[in-house]
């Protein structure tokens, strides 16, 4: 994914209340993870290349242990069927939204999984234009599916 360089503000994220993510699957009740329950979950790194062609290492939770947390296990034998007609749909608290195909998160199609971050690449907390949690696209050349504010992740059939 490449970022640009940000020239906003660089406070650290100071939470109203507490952070949560909001995670439905198909047509179940939202499932909410705490800042601490996303934190104790399995984590991964991805690199990221900027605009500038420096590299950034993030560390996160891969999407796919989140979708596994709520009952959706993709390293199961769902079916193609199954994959081939879902999308996974991230939202921000300022309303953006970004979409991506069930199969692009599944990592047996040989792409690098997206991941929930919490902190800058170098340790901080998310600056609170970014946070206090981001989505992190490590494959993608342009930075329109990271998700800064990020709120809910929806797993949703394509009707």
């Amino acid at each position: 994914m490449v970022l640009g360089a940000v020239g906003l503000r660089t406070e650290s994220v100071q939470a109203s209340g507490p952070v949560e993510l909001a995670v439905t699957v198909d047509e179940s009740p939202p499932r909410r993870f705490s800042l601490s329950q996303l934190q104790a979950m399995p984590q991964q790194e991805a690199e990221v290349t900027l605009r500038s062609g420096a590299v950034q290492r993030w560390k996160g939770v891969p999407v796919t242990e989140i979708l596994k947390a709520c009952g959706l296990d993709l390293s199961s034998n769902l079916g193609g069927g199954y994959v081939s007609r879902r999308v996974l749909a991230a939202r921000a608290r300022d309303g953006y939204a970004a979409a991506f195909a069930l199969a692009e998160v599944d990592p047996r199609f040989g792409r690098s999984v997206p991941i929930v971050v919490w902190q800058e690449a170098e340790g901080a907390a998310l600056q609170s234009h970014r946070g206090p949690l981001m989505l992190i696209a490590p494959e993608d050349t342009r930075s329109s599916r990271g998700v800064r504010q990020l709120q809910s992740l929806q797993v949703l059939a394509i009707p």
